[in-house]
């Protein structure tokens, strides 16, 4: 065995007491604040390596080494990749598919894409998401946020809200990514597009 399987291995033990030895000892000590808790046993602890620097999930005015892996607890975008890395519904109830209503092509060129959001969403609050909460198009094209440039939000021309469930987004070209949007994308890799609480904003 090596020196750096050795030390690997003790690391890896340490690593285990140190993370298993304080659940025992909450456990035992029957504390009132821990134990006995109505939350007891539904809280995640997650220490990232760096503070988030936005709870959107579109980061605004990134800047040096930036982390999308913190931001899924905050927000979501319409659709989420799963592990085979393809895009599946997530805040919608389906995908909007090309030559149907949901993904039209207009004469002139522009395109449209509507998505149907599922029933029973809210904010950390409590507060209903709703169509209206995609207003964040107005904040992530507006270039004092760093994100006006990004895709997918140069090519959108407007965010319609025809009801309280339902998003329409208007494209000014043919946009392969308009049906997949998700809601991490803050280096640009991938269309993101996430809501915002307008009614806190």
């Amino acid at each position: 065995m090596t020196v750096a399987v050795r030390y690997l291995t003790l690391l890896w033990a340490l690593l285990v007491v140190a993370c298993t030895q304080p659940a025992a000892q909450s456990a035992t000590a029957g504390s009132p604040d821990v134990a006995d808790s109505p939350a007891s046993g539904r809280m995640l602890v997650a220490i990232p390596r760096q503070e988030p620097s936005s709870p959107s999930a579109t980061v605004l005015l990134t800047a040096g080494i930036g982390s999308t892996a913190t931001q899924h607890p905050f927000d979501a975008g319409l659709v989420i990749l799963n592990g085979e890395e393809v895009a599946v519904p997530y805040l919608v109830e389906r995908l909007p598919r090309l030559n149907t209503e949901s993904w039209r092509v207009l004469p002139d060129g522009r395109i449209e894409t509507t998505y149907r959001l599922r029933p029973g969403l809210s904010w950390h609050d409590s507060t209903s998401l709703k169509a209206d909460d995609f207003f964040a198009w107005q904040v992530y094209t507006t270039l004092e946020f760093g994100t006006a440039t990004t895709p997918p939000h140069p090519r959108m021309s407007y965010v319609q809200e025809p009801d309280v469930q339902t998003v329409v987004i208007s494209w000014s070209d043919p946009f392969p990514g308009a049906g997949a949007l998700e809601g991490l994308g803050g280096a640009g890799l991938r269309p993101s597009f996430a809501p915002l609480p307008r009614h806190l904003l």
